[in-house]
């Protein structure tokens, strides 16, 4: 999930971006307010580990079932990628699509982690203003998406963003 997400947020945001499915499983990490999950987001994209990756990393790993579909939102794309990192070479099977929304990380690290792990890579999607894949995880050189990305920017956290909103 991403930064200042409620876990009602989440879930909402996970059936849209996953075409309402009848079922899916949601790893949440709990949002401690705007400055703490950016804090958080930053040492994860430094550090290339946190709590919640190594747990996330156990928690695939030990996984017993054939996983199909794994989809990471904004912050949740730095935390799978670490999670991805820790985890043993080819742990997932090719059969396991992952997908990138508004990823707090770039295409490159999006393509290299996925097939550390032996995964399919899926869809990295970048809304044209989103903030956190076009800056943060910077994932464009284009001067148009960047500077519509910082002018779009204070709206990010807010409802009035639509850059947020991620759908098949």
């Amino acid at each position: 999930n991403g930064q200042s997400n409620s876990l009602e947020r989440a879930m909402e945001l996970g059936f849209k971006q996953l075409g309402n499915p009848n079922e899916f499983y949601i790893f949440h990490n709990p949002t401690h307010g705007f400055i703490a999950d950016t804090v958080e987001s930053a040492l994860g994209k430094i550090t290339n580990t946190s709590s919640i990756s190594r747990h996330l990393s156990e928690v695939l790993s030990q996984h017993g079932h054939p996983i199909s579909n794994i989809t990471a939102h904004s912050q949740g794309a730095i935390i799978l990628s670490n999670a991805f990192r820790q985890m043993p070479v080819n742990s997932l099977t090719s059969s396991t699509t992952i997908n990138f929304n508004g990823a707090g990380v770039g295409p490159k690290m999006f393509s290299r982690t996925v097939s550390r792990v032996g995964a399919m890579q899926g869809l990295y999607q970048a809304n044209t203003f989103d903030a956190v894949p076009n800056i943060l995880g910077m994932g464009t050189l284009n001067p148009f998406r960047i500077i519509g990305s910082i002018l779009f920017s204070p709206l990010l956290m807010t409802p009035l963003s639509s850059q947020t909103v991620y759908t098949p």
